[in-house]
């Protein structure tokens, strides 16, 4: 078996598309790059990554414990956080992906409240029959959609 090592691949022509044996298995054009899926089937990478992630506790002092592309967060009191973008989402209508893992309130889960291009503000609400706005310590965030 042989190895590789390289830094920079340069086609011999304008072909955008990497192959093994007859296979294409990665495609290029200014902007996008797709990869070859199941099947024939291509998926977008800049489409499929996660584009914000947050780990964080909503009691006491709110804060972080990591996160991908979150500027910072503000306490907006009891079961409400919002978060800044580092770099802006292309527009408010991404997906949100939220839950928690809380001892504080049994049942209890992390929703959309509302978005923009800049901020997603989070809620956490007790899960009890009155559902009350409640705050947890352990949250979790993630955003896919695109970039400004």
């Amino acid at each position: 078996m042989s190895t590789v090592i390289l830094d920079t691949i340069t086609g011999k022509s304008t072909a955008t598309t990497i192959t093994i044996g007859s296979t294409p298995v990665v495609s290029a054009s200014a902007n996008s790059m797709t990869i070859r899926g199941e099947g024939s089937a291509q998926t977008s990478i800049q489409q499929g990554l996660c584009k914000f992630w947050v780990k964080w506790n909503g009691t006491g002092t709110a804060a972080e414990n990591d996160s991908f592309n979150s500027s910072g967060l503000t306490d907006n009191g009891t079961g409400l956080t919002t978060f800044g973008f580092t770099t802006n989402m292309g527009n408010a209508n991404y997906s949100l992906t939220t839950t928690n893992s809380s001892v504080e309130a049994n049942n209890s889960q992390t929703n959309h409240h509302t978005s923009a291009t800049s901020t997603i503000k989070m809620e956490t609400r007790s899960g009890t029959a009155n559902d009350l706005l409640t705050d947890t310590s352990t949250n979790f965030g993630q955003i896919c959609g695109d970039l400004a």
